[in-house]
């Protein structure tokens, strides 16, 4: 009944969302106190009769305090942890673009080599090179089949010097 409850339920509620439990619980003790002297102290003096009343209202503010924030740190809890995964999902959709780019360069920069020129050497260098760009690997190794003597000859390679080897082999 006390018409200071609903006048502090107003700040107890903007200290349960924006700052946190103890700051609500103090703006509900400052209430509580306020609604207390007021329901108890009258101008004839003290009106323990409403004592029940003055206590009811400390109940209200401070079950609101604390009804508020965990209401709210609840919802809070569940959006972060929306926005979190939202947040992975695109982290996991931006490596997936940038691998997919990059797959694209080599691809171009290969079908750009194969139409300039008949030269199968430099072909299999930008082809090797490609492959290190996209896999990340120390060394390579290109083998061709020559179906006459049924062997395998390897005319490039990058990061090994192999013996025997024909063609020159790129230091890297």
């Amino acid at each position: 009944d006390s018409p200071l409850v609903p006048l502090f339920i107003w700040p107890v509620i903007g200290a349960a969302f924006r700052l946190g439990l103890p700051e609500a619980l103090a703006a509900a003790t400052l209430g509580s106190l306020a609604c207390i002297y007021y329901d108890l102290f009258t101008p004839e003096g003290v009106d323990l009769a409403r004592t029940d009343q003055a206590l009811l209202s400390a109940i209200y503010l401070f079950v609101g305090a604390i009804l508020i924030h965990i209401l709210f740190n609840q919802a809070y809890g569940a959006a972060e942890h929306g926005l979190a995964s939202e947040r992975q999902a695109a982290r996991e959709a931006t490596a997936k673009l940038t691998a997919v780019r990059a797959q694209s360069q080599a691809i171009a920069e290969v079908s750009t080599i194969l139409s300039s020129t008949l030269n199968y050497q430099r072909v299999l260098e930008t082809i090797l090179s490609e492959f290190h760009k996209l896999l990340g690997f120390q060394v390579g190794i290109v083998f061709l089949f020559e179906a006459g003597n049924n062997t395998l000859r390897v005319p490039i390679s990058d990061g090994v010097t192999l013996a025997g080897q024909t063609g020159e082999a790129r230091g890297g």
